[in-house]
Parts: C-alpha cells; structure tokens; sequence
C-alpha cells in the first residue's frame, strides 16, 4: 500500500506540474511552434499535437515516480531517470529528421519531476519505511519477499518478536584438503562459486540469508516473512540444492579438477527475531537454540558420513513430505533427541531404497536393543551391491566396538 501511495502522490506532482504550465501558456502551442521551427518543420511534416506531447508527460509522471520507488539503489533509479530525459530529447530530435514533429518539453518536466517527488517522498514520507526494508535485507532476502514486507510498520521491523522458523545450514568443508594441492586464488575462485550459488539459491527459494561466509551459509525460513510450513520449505530447498552443488562438482572437476563436499543441518524451533548489534551496525538478525542445533548438525554429517541431517521437530513438521532413516540419538538437557538422515521426497525411493531404508531402520532398533547379531544381518541385508553406504560402516563399527570394548579400546592403543 505503501509503495502505490508513494507512486500515486510523486506521480501526481508531475501531472500537477505540466497540467500548471500548459494552463499558463508558459508551455502552449507557440513554444511548440518555435520548438519545432528551429528543428526544422517543413509542409509535409508529420505534428503530433500538444495534447499528445501532455498526455506522454502525464504517463512518463507516473512511469519514473515507478522507477524512483522500485529501483533499491540509488545510483540506479538516478541513472535511469538521467537516461529518460536523454532518450526523450535525443528521440524528438530523430523524429525530426524523418519529418515527425514532437515536443519532449512537457514531458521531461514530468516525468522528472515525478521522479524527483517519489524519491523524496522515499527518504521522508510513506516510501521511507521501504527504503529501510531495502537497506536492511537488501542483499538477504529475494525481491518477492522483500515486496511481502513493504506493507508492515516500522516498529514491526525493529522490535524483537518470537516466531517459529526453521534454520538450514550448508558448509562447504575440504578447504583444508585442497590447500596444498590448488593455487590460492583457485581455490578462493572455486569456494566462491560455490557460496554464490548456494546464497543466491536460498534467497531467491524463500530464505532469509542470516550469514555467509567462506564455507559456511545460514537461511532461516519463517522469519523475517511469514512462510505457510518453514520446515517442509528447509527440507524441500536442502534436496534441490544438494543435487545443484552435485552438478556444480561435475563442473568443477572440470575446471580446476578438484571438487568441495557439503554438509547440511536443518532444525526447527522457536526463534527470537528483531534487529540486534550495536548503534554502527544495526542488523536484523534471528537468535535461538536452532541456530546452534542446524550448525551442530551439518557437523554432525561428517560423523556418519551423511549429506542431509534434520532433528526431531523438523522430522515432525515434514514428515508428510519427506522420506527419512534414523541414524541416531543424541543426548541432552531435555533428554533424548532423534536425528534423521533426510532422504529425498515422499514417494521418490526406489523399491530397491526403500527395501534398504526398512531394513537399515530395523538394524538401527536392534543395535539400541544390544541385539548385535540381528543388527548386523539387518544391516548386511540394507546393502545395495555396488553402492556405497557410509552409515552402515559406521554402525557396523560401533557394533564391534560395543560388542568388544577391550579389544577395541587395546587396538585404538597401538593404532598410531
């Protein structure tokens, strides 16, 4: 509402302005006339009339009051404004040449005068709450969701609110790997592919980008704006961009020969948002225990040899959309905490998958049941020949090492 409001009143004023001078005679069809003398009017020139020259002042009013509240940088919107004054003179001049007499007077004013009061109105009436959106989630929220939040208040965005969100977060690890085996700035060419992708994907999927750094990205979803299911969006958006970072390896490899892995961790949970930080730097940023779960998470992958984590409530919100296999139980204050390996979509395994997942579901209950033997049968049957299936080493390990505390504990002493 804000935004029409802002284009209505600058638009306006441009209307009000050439309607002004045309009523006054300062502009009639004598300036016109003089105009068109000295760009040459012959007989057989083709006049297109004053009132043709008002109407495309009225129009061009409303079309860069448009441009001075739509453009989020400034440099831009007085680019283009300059580049329509320009067009608007050079133009009538070309039509001259081929004999078609048009007057650019009227509407320069206007058009320049709307865009003059848009853009004052952006820095001191209704169209400043807009430009404080644009500076705050300029570079962190897609131009859709930051049209979704135009219509709020100003004390809507500073105050601190609690809302339920769903924290993604990616890294992007084997920077330490690749360090003596690529040239520097390669590498930082490489990470930074990577990271762009990844930002502006999360953006542009309804995510609010919290953080971005050289191998880490952080998108809340359901905070600033309202998202209809945060974690069934996370888990949608976490499939998606694990199969384009799996293109992008392909692309890689064939341009450096080197490819980077990733992790993701993805928690759902109640979140604190407003803008925090000191009076220099005032971001709006989210705070809360899903922030560290999503990061502790995507660690975590590392440990089974996973891609895709998602913690319980996440698994509870999404568990419509999503297919899951547990992989295990995580301990802390409130007690025990499932964590699950996101699979893919709901109804997209295979019946080879899916006979895997059963199985591998069923070794997971009998090693927490200390029923070794039955879990590794279950475990062996989980196996699809030919893949490779890096939670099942894992579990198997841990079998042998429970099954045999001593003998492990003694072999981790001589291991070097």
């Amino acid at each position: 509402m804000r935004t029409f409001l802002t284009v209505f009143i600058g638009g306006a004023c441009g209307v009000a302005c050439v309607v002004f001078l045309r009523a006054a005679g300062l502009l009639g069809p004598e300036f016109d006339q003089m105009l068109w003398n000295e760009l040459g009017k012959n007989p057989l020139s083709t006049v297109i009339s004053s009132e043709g020259s008002l109407g495309a002042g009225i129009v061009l009013s409303f079309l860069l009051a448009w441009v001075a509240v739509d453009v989020p940088r400034s440099s831009q919107r007085w680019l283009l404004g300059l580049l329509t004054v320009l067009l608007l003179g050079t133009g009538a001049i070309v039509l001259a040449l081929y004999n078609v007499m048009f007057s650019p007077v009227l509407p320069i004013i206007g058009a320049f005068t709307g865009f003059v009061a848009s853009s004052v109105l952006t820095l001191i009436g209704p169209g400043a709450f807009r430009r404080r959106v644009d500076e705050v989630f300029s570079n962190s929220l897609s131009r859709k969701q930051m049209r979704s939040l135009y219509g709020g208040s100003a004390s809507a965005l500073k105050a601190a609110h609690q809302v339920k969100a769903c924290v993604l977060v990616l890294e992007i690890k084997g920077h330490s790997d690749l360090m003596g085996q690529m040239a520097a700035q390669d590498l930082a060419d490489m990470s930074r592919v990577y990271m762009a992708m990844a930002s502006d994907f999360l953006c542009e999927a309804g995510g609010f980008l919290e953080s971005c750094s050289g191998y880490q990205v952080r998108a809340v979803f359901g905070a600033p704006s309202a998202c209809e299911s945060p974690s069934q969006t996370a888990c949608r958006v976490a499939l998606e961009i694990s199969t384009r970072l799996g293109r992008l390896n392909l692309e890689s490899d064939s341009r450096w020969h080197h490819m980077l892995d990733f992790q993701i961790g993805i928690a759902s949970g109640e979140v604190v948002a407003g803008v925090f930080g000191a009076p220099r730097c005032l971001p709006f940023t989210v705070v809360g225990a899903p922030l560290e779960k999503a990061a502790t998470l995507a660690r975590a992958n590392e440990i089974y040899g996973t891609h895709i984590l998602i913690c319980m409530e996440t698994n509870r919100e999404a568990g419509d959309l999503v297919e899951i296999r547990p992989m295990d139980l995580i301990y802390g204050k409130s007690g025990n905490a499932e964590v699950y390996e996101l699979l893919c979509i709901q109804g997209a395994l295979s019946p080879e998958r899916k006979r895997s997942r059963d199985h591998f579901w069923s070794g997971v209950n009998h090693s927490r049941s200390c029923r070794w033997d039955e879990a590794i049968e279950e475990f062996s049957k989980a196996r699809i020949k030919g893949i490779p299936d890096a939670p099942i080493d894992y579990y198997l390990q841990k079998i042998e090492r429970e099954r045999n505390p001593v003998s492990s504990s003694h072999r981790d002493l001589r291991t070097p």
